[in-house]
C-alpha cells in the first residue's frame, strides 16, 4: 500500500489548510496596511502554486487579497493582467490607489522644482544622516549600539548631500552659470534629468486622470473580481525614503538613488505646503472612482481614506448636488477617513475653512449618509465643523471619532442618529466649544446597554470643553464607565453638587 501523500487528501480538506493563509481583515471587508510586510506568506502562497494544477486553484486566490494601483500605465497594465486569469481575480477583496502625485507646477518650472528637491535632501536625507551621527556620539562613539553603520559611513553621505544642495544655491544665485565649477554643473545636469524624467511622470498622470482612462481601466478590470467590495486611498507610499538596511554611502556611491530621489512623487501633504501653492489633481478620484464603480452595476462596502486635499489645493470640478454619489455610497458598510492633515496654523482647533469647508462637508455628508454604515472612523485633524450635522445610522457597531471640535447642539443631533447596536465607541481628541457632554452621555448610555456584554473596553482620551476640563481625567474616567455601566449608575454630570 502506497503510504498517503498530501494529494491524496480531500479537497475540502487541503481546502481548510489553505484558508489559513487567508488575510482575515481583508476577507471581512476590512483594512489591513500590514499586508505588504507579510513576505513569507506570500512566498508560500507562490511556492504552492507552482507544485501542481490542484494546489494552483487552490493558492491562486490566495495572491492578490489586496492589489495596489498607481497612477500610470504600467501598474494599469498588471491590474488588468490580474483582471485576467479569473483564479487571481476572485481571490482580490480590495483596491488600494496610490495616489503619490507629480504636480505641475512643479513640472513647469525647474526652479520650484529644484528647491523642492533641495529640501527634500536636506529633510530626507542630510538630517537622517545627523540623527545617526547625534545617537552614535550620545553612545560614546559605539555605533554597533544604536546604529548598523559607522559614524564615517553618515558624515561623508551628509558631506555629499551638502555639495549638491551648496551647487544648486549657486545655481540659484548666479546670473552668469558659466562661473560654475565643473563638480557643481555636473550636479546641476542631475538636476536638469530628474527634472525631464518628472515632466514625463507628470504628463502620464495628467493625462490619465484627465480623459478618464485611469476610473475606465480600472473600473472595467474591477468588474471582473467578483469579490472585489472595498476601497482604499493611500498616498505616500512612493515618496523618497533612505534605504533601509542599507550603507548610507548607498546614497553616495549609487547613481540611482540620487535618481530616485529627484523623480520621487509627492504626498498630498507636501503638496499642500508647497510654496507658491499647487493642485491635486488626482483628488477628483474620490468621488469619480466611486460613481464609475456603481454605473457600472459594482457595489463597494468599505472604504478608506487615508489622505485628504486642503480645499486651496483640490480641483474645482466637483459634483455638486453630489447625486451620484450619494446613490454610489449607499451600500457602504464601513468607511475610514484617517491620518488627513488639513490644519495650517499652531492653533489647537482651526476655524472653519470658509467657502472650502464646503467641499469637505459635502463630500463627508455624502459618504456617511448610508444607512447600512457599521464601522466608522472619523479624524478630522483640529478642524471646527466637519462632524455630519443629521445621521441615521441604524447598524453602528464600531464608531471612532478624533481631533475635531462641536457645540452641544451639534454632539446632541449626532448622538440621536446612532442606533443601538452600538459594540464600540473611540472618543478621541475632542473639543466641546460650548454647552455640557451630559445629555450626549445618556445618549451614548442607551444605546450601548443593550450590548454591554460584547462591548470592547473604549478608548477615551483628551476631551476636553463644556464639563471636561485639563484637571478632570477622573470626570472623564467616570463618564465612560457611565455610558458602558460599569460600576456607575447615575451621570457624573448631572450629580448634586457637580451641576
Amino acid at each position: 500500500m502506497e503510504p498517503l501523500h498530501i494529494l491524496n487528501l480531500p479537497e475540502n480538506i487541503l481546502y481548510e489548510i489553505f484558508n489559513h493563509f487567508h488575510c482575515d481583515k481583508i476577507h471581512r471587508g476590512l483594512f489591513d496596511a500590514t499586508i505588504h510586510n507579510d513576505w513569507t506568506k506570500l512566498q508560500t502562497v507562490k511556492a504552492a502554486r507552482l507544485v501542481c494544477h490542484t494546489f494552483n486553484r487552490l493558492a491562486s486566490p490566495l495572491l492578490c487579497p489586496t492589489l495596489r494601483v498607481r497612477l500610470d500605465h504600467v501598474s494599469l497594465d498588471f491590474v488588468a493582467k490580474v483582471a485576467e486569469n479569473p483564479l487571481i481575480a476572485k481571490g482580490v477583496h480590495n483596491i488600494e490607489v496610490v495616489v503619490d502625485y507629480y504636480p505641475r507646477e512643479l513640472a513647469t518650472d525647474l526652479l520650484r522644482f529644484g528647491q523642492r528637491r533641495r529640501n527634500d535632501l536636506i529633510h530626507r536625507v542630510r538630517e537622517c544622516c545627523r540623527y545617526e551621527m547625534e545617537e552614535i556620539e550620545a553612545n560614546d562613539m559605539d555605533h554597533e549600539t544604536v546604529s548598523d553603520y559607522p559614524y564615517k559611513d553618515y558624515q561623508q553621505t551628509m558631506e555629499y548631500c551638502q555639495n549638491i544642495i551648496a551647487a544648486w544655491n549657486k545655481y540659484t544665485r548666479l546670473a552668469d552659470k558659466g562661473d560654475m565649477d565643473a563638480t557643481s554643473l555636473g550636479f546641476i545636469l542631475l538636476f536638469r534629468q530628474g527634472h525631464q524624467e518628472y515632466i514625463q511622470k507628470h504628463e502620464e498622470q495628467f493625462q490619465l486622470i484627465t480623459d478618464g482612462s485611469f476610473v475606465d481601466r480600472l473600473t472595467s478590470a474591477m468588474s471582473r473580481m467578483r469579490h472585489c467590495v472595498s476601497l482604499q486611498f493611500v498616498d505616500d507610499i512612493d515618496c523618497y525614503y533612505m534605504l533601509e538596511n542599507a550603507s548610507p554611502l548607498t546614497f553616495r556611491d549609487d547613481a540611482r538613488e540620487l535618481s530616485r530621489l529627484m523623480t520621487s512623487p509627492l504626498s498630498w501633504h507636501y503638496i499642500d505646503h508647497l510654496e507658491g501653492g499647487a493642485a491635486i489633481l488626482p483628488a477628483k478620484l474620490l468621488w469619480e472612482l466611486p460613481i464609475a464603480l456603481y454605473e457600472a452595476g459594482l457595489t463597494i462596502q468599505a472604504m478608506s481614506i487615508r489622505t485628504f486635499p486642503h480645499p486651496n489645493s483640490c480641483p474645482m470640478d466637483y459634483p455638486a448636488p453630489w447625486t451620484n454619489l450619494y446613490a454610489a455610497c449607499q451600500r457602504l458598510k464601513i468607511f475610514e477617513l484617517e491620518s488627513i492633515k488639513l490644519n495650517r496654523s499652531s492653533e489647537p482647533f482651526d476655524h472653519p475653512l470658509g467657502k472650502g469647508q464646503a467641499l469637505i462637508e459635502q463630500y463627508i455628508g455624502v459618504v456617511l449618509s448610508s444607512e447600512v454604515l457599521e464601522v466608522i472612523r472619523l479624524s478630522f485633524s483640529h478642524r471646527v465643523g466637519l462632524l455630519p450635522k443629521a445621521i441615521n445610522w441604524p447598524r453602528i457597531r464600531k464608531l471612532g471619532i478624533s481631533h475635531t471640535s462641536l457645540s452641544q447642539e451639534e454632539l446632541e443631533i449626532f448622538c440621536s442618529g446612532l442606533g443601538y447596536m452600538v459594540g464600540n465607541i473611540d472618543l478621541y481628541d475632542i473639543n466641546l466649544r460650548s454647552g455640557s457632554w451630559a445629555g450626549a452621555l445618556d445618549m451614548l448610555r442607551e444605546r450601548v446597554l443593550k450590548r454591554r456584554q460584547k462591548v470592547i473596553p473604549p478608548l477615551f482620551y483628551r476631551l476636553t470643553g463644556g464639563d471636561f476640563r485639563k484637571e478632570n481625567e477622573n470626570l472623564i474616567e467616570e463618564s465612560r464607565d457611565y455610558i458602558f455601566d460599569n460600576g456607575v449608575s447615575e451621570n457624573p454630570l448631572r450629580r448634586k453638587g457637580y451641576m
